[in-house]
């Protein structure tokens, strides 16, 4: 079942961690919810609400408020509306012209931009255009996701919690996700993945939740890595990457913990 949608309302998320008023944001989720009101209430939809491209649909005054002065939303929202059907696949989305963004399934807006989208159940594949999103700071896609991941990821620079478990994936794993400086959780565990463990990923240096397992990778493990507090590498059965032309085994005391799951929970629930 799809996560109910869930909205950031009254702050805004900054420098991860520090939260500040934003009384536009209150205004702006009154107003979805007076046109919630009145498209439940049966009044026939306005010409605007029958758009039928993302353009004009995010500019209708319906899915945003005052589209005209939150022109980084209504780029959010072309983009979430282009890659819908690719995503979800076989799986209903909410995400509609006659319905206000701040309601739609897993999706939340913060400081007027898409800052989590997250979601289950989907039968659909990652798009490349997600990489579009450019305050997205946490996703979690789940369900019977199919295809690879796409590299495009890597431009989400704000992210810091990155869930794609649990999914039919394939291909590698992008080089390019070692560029996300800010992130804390990486989960890419119960795939199809294969390839070697990109060294890139060592570069990650406010890592601390990797979770790998359970996916057919191969040649050894960047040594990096392994200061990642939370981590299932071995259970990978890989060796270490080295110095050495021969890689050495897998030191037992490598982590195992149980991994802290609160990084890959939502901003804010309702």
């Amino acid at each position: 079942m799809m996560r109910e949608a869930v909205t950031a309302v009254g702050s805004c998320i900054t420098d991860f961690g520090a939260i500040d008023i934003d009384l536009s944001a209150i205004i702006f989720r009154v107003a979805a919810l007076a046109i919630s009101g009145w498209l439940v209430a049966g009044a026939p939809a306005p010409v605007a609400a029958q758009a039928t491209t993302p353009e004009a649909a995010c500019s209708n005054g319906i899915i945003i408020s005052d589209p005209g002065n939150n022109l980084g939303l209504v780029r959010d929202c072309v983009t979430l509306l282009g890659i819908k059907e690719t995503l979800a696949g076989t799986v209903s989305l909410n995400w509609r012209a006659t319905t206000p963004m701040v309601l739609w399934e897993g999706v939340i807006v913060s400081c007027s931009r898409v800052t989590e989208l997250a979601l289950g159940a989907l039968m659909g594949s990652i798009p490349t255009e997600l990489g579009n999103l450019s305050h997205l700071q946490r996703l979690s896609l789940s369900g019977g996701l199919t295809g690879g991941i796409p590299s495009t990821l890597g431009n989400l620079s704000h992210l810091q919690s990155l869930y794609l478990g649990y999914n039919d994936l394939t291909g590698s794993i992008p080089t390019e996700l070692g560029n996300l400086s800010h992130l804390q959780g990486l989960d890419l565990s119960h795939n199809e993945l294969t390839g070697s463990i990109p060294a890139e990923l060592g570069n990650l240096s406010n890592l601390y939740d990797l979770r790998l397992a359970s996916n057919p990778l191969s040649g050894c493990i960047p040594n990096a890595l392994t200061r990642v507090t939370h981590n299932d590498l071995a259970e990978l059965r890989l060796l270490l990457c080295d110095a050495t032309p021969t890689p050495t085994a897998l030191p037992i005391a490598t982590p195992t913990l149980s991994p802290d799951v609160s990084i890959f929970l939502p901003l804010v629930r309702r």
